[in-house]
């Protein structure tokens, strides 16, 4: 039983852990920043991100998202219109239209439900290829969603990292105690 508990608890606790994680900064207080990039075609695509989370009190593992913004930065967020790539720029213009409420969807969401690794898929190089949160994905413009939530899961991890004895101790908890 002791070998079972230790094993879900390095589960709670890797499932915080995001893959393609790339320079954590807190911002002190309940913000933090986060960021998501890879080289593709000469080009440094990627975005960086302040996220806000609103802690709870009497769980953290309830802990909920309470902004996400996007912070200037040296990155191609939004590909420029590229039709020999089939990239257009109403395609572009369909992101730019639609990403203050891809931002807001965000408000609301369960911290640990976003830290999960499986929620963007990516190729050789980073590049998202799916999202698997609808909610959190523009139709045609996957690559930007997904660079938004591995940002995202950036910022969690390094929230997560600042907080982990309380993780611990609330996943241990959930778990009834086992040790």
């Amino acid at each position: 039983m002791k070998k079972l508990g230790k094993f879900l608890m390095v589960g709670a606790i890797a499932a915080i852990a995001v893959a393609g994680t790339v320079g954590l900064t807190a911002c002190g207080g309940s913000g933090y920043t986060g960021e998501y990039h890879y080289n593709n075609h000469d080009t440094e695509y990627g975005v960086k991100v302040k996220v806000e989370i609103e802690k709870n009190s009497e769980n953290i593992l309830l802990s909920t998202i309470k902004s996400v913004t996007i912070v200037n930065s040296d990155y191609v967020q939004l590909s420029p219109a590229n039709e020999e790539w089939g990239w257009t720029e109403e395609m572009r213009q369909n992101y730019s239209s639609k990403e203050a409420d891809l931002l807001k969807a965000y408000e609301g969401k369960g911290v640990m439900e976003l830290a999960n690794p499986t929620l963007v898929t990516t190729d050789s190089v980073g590049e998202p290829s799916a999202v698997a949160d609808t909610d959190l994905l523009i139709t045609g413009a996957t690559q930007s969603s997904g660079r938004l939530l591995l940002a995202v899961q950036d910022a969690i991890n390094d929230w997560a990292e600042a907080n982990k004895e309380a993780i611990l101790e609330a996943t241990l908890g959930a778990l009834g105690g086992i040790s």
